[in-house]
Parts: C-alpha cells; structure tokens; sequence
C-alpha cells in the first residue's frame, strides 16, 4: 500500500509539472504574439489613421443618405427576377426535343410511301448546346452589370456628399433633394457604356472559367470511363 500510495503521489507531481511547463510554453507563446502584433500597429499607425478617417467620414454620408442602407434592396430584386428568369429559359431550353423535318416533293410527284423513306431526323443537341452557353453568359453579363450599376449609385452618392462644400456653421447641405436617383440617372446617362463594357469583360473571364471547368470534368470522366473499360 505504501509503494503505490508513493507511486500515485510522484504520478501527480510530475503530471503538476507538465502542466506548469504547458502553460508557461502558452504565456510565452502570447506574450511573442502581443509583442508582434504591437510592432504591426505601431507600424501600421498611419494607414489605421487613415481607416479611422474613412470610417468617421462613412458614418457621416450615412447619417445624410440615410437611404443608402435601403438601396441595395433594389438591386438584389433585380438579381432575384434575373435568376427566375434565367432558371426559367435554361428549362425551356433544357427540355426541348430533338426536330423533325421532311423533304417534300411537289404536290403532282407527291407520294407517301417516298415522303415517309426522305424523312429524317435533324440533331438539335449542337444547337441546344451553343443556346445554353449564350444564355449562360447573358445571365453573367447581366449580374456583373447590376452589380456595377449597384456600387457605382453608391460611389455617386457619397461623392456629392463629400466633394459638397461646408457651410459656414460646418456642416454640409446637399444640392440634389434624391442624391440616390440623382446619382443613378448620370450613371444611366454618361456611364452605361463604360459599366457595360467593364461587366462584359468580367462575365467573358467568368465564362471561360466555366467552360474550362466543364472540359475539365468531361477529360476526367472519359479518362474514368477509359481506364475502366480498359480494365
């Protein structure tokens, strides 16, 4: 009894000193990552400065465009009528069947037997393909043009806010009465080519990225499929 009580007891002594070397081991772990984070900061003084800056100047476009936190409601209802829409085409699309035609013969060499023998069967998988690849980037393009129309509105209003000159009591009164719609007609007026032309750009990478994707997929299945029947 008195070798396993003397067992148990350097048993919890040496469990005690590894738990004091464990956390040790964490303050000096935390006091090296306080130290460096404090270096950072201290390095990084003036860019936090500046952030404060923009933030103090933020709240205070906010606080004279309260309707800039209602706006990108509008937008998001656009992007959710342009996916209905767009599901609803890609099932069309989706769910269209193969044509038939038929060669027909002139009403006085018409006969049944030959009309039935010249028909034949078009492919439609080709063109069924190349129609869902344009409305694939249509739906790109639109979404990336929303979302240009959507950060430029905003960028419009807090620029008639900040580049308005104060008052002599400082403060700043805006010129437009709807600065929002203000800002969405010069973008619809003098900037609807320049966003279209961005957002194409931005959908055109977006949609060879998908198409390497779906090349990618088919090279890896085929290589499947070939590796199996080879087996």
């Amino acid at each position: 009894m008195n070798a396993t009580t003397i067992d148990t007891t350097a048993l919890a002594v040496t469990n005690d000193e590894n738990t004091k070397l464990q956390f040790k081991a964490a303050a000096y772990v935390s006091w090296a990552v306080t130290g460096v984070v404090f270096l950072l900061l201290i390095a990084m003084r003036k860019r936090l400065k500046i952030a404060i800056a923009i933030i103090r100047e933020s709240s205070k476009a906010i606080q004279k465009l309260p309707m800039l936190l209602i706006w990108p409601v509008i937008p998001t209802a656009f992007f959710v009528g342009l996916v209905i829409y767009s599901v609803a085409v890609a099932a069309y699309l989706l769910s269209s069947d193969d044509l038939t035609s038929a060669v027909k013969e002139s009403a006085s060499t018409f006969n049944v037997t030959t009309e039935l023998s010249a028909a034949e069967e078009l492919p439609a998988k080709r063109l069924q393909q190349v129609l869902l690849a344009f409305h694939v980037f249509g739906f790109l393009w639109t979404n990336q043009l929303l979302q240009a129309i959507s950060i430029c509105v905003i960028a419009g209003s807090v620029a008639q806010f900040y580049w308005t000159p104060p008052s002599d009591n400082g403060k700043r009164t805006l010129e437009a009465r709807f600065p929002i719609a203000r800002a969405l007609g010069y973008i619809l007026r003098f900037h609807l080519g320049s966003l279209c032309f961005g957002s194409f750009i931005i959908a055109f990478v977006q949609f060879l990225r998908i198409m390497l994707e779906y090349l990618n997929r088919k090279y890896v299945k085929s290589r499947w499929l070939s590796c199996y029947f080879n087996v």
